[in-house]
């Protein structure tokens, strides 16, 4: 089978429709795009520099707000704990 330019641009239209689709129906989440910034594998992913442009902010800014969110998370844990 003959490849074409006509089927280039199919096939890229269909990926930017199920792409679209996707961030709909499966929202990427902070933890989501935090959890791939510190997977080694999935460091240099092109989604994840698009949502932190998309979503104003760094991978720096994003690992200090969620590690500040989360142990403030523990922090209470702990003190319900203990109390």
């Amino acid at each position: 089978m003959r490849k074409c330019d006509e089927d280039d641009e199919l096939l890229q239209e269909m990926v930017r429709i199920a792409r679209t689709n996707m961030e709909t129906r499966f929202p990427l989440l902070k933890e989501h795009i935090c959890a791939t910034i510190l997977t080694p594998s999935m460091k240099n992913l092109d989604i994840v520099d698009e949502w932190l442009v998309k979503n104003d902010t760094t991978k720096e800014k994003l690992l200090e707000e969620m590690i500040s969110k989360h142990v403030n998370d523990l922090n209470e844990v702990h003190d319900f704990i203990a109390s």
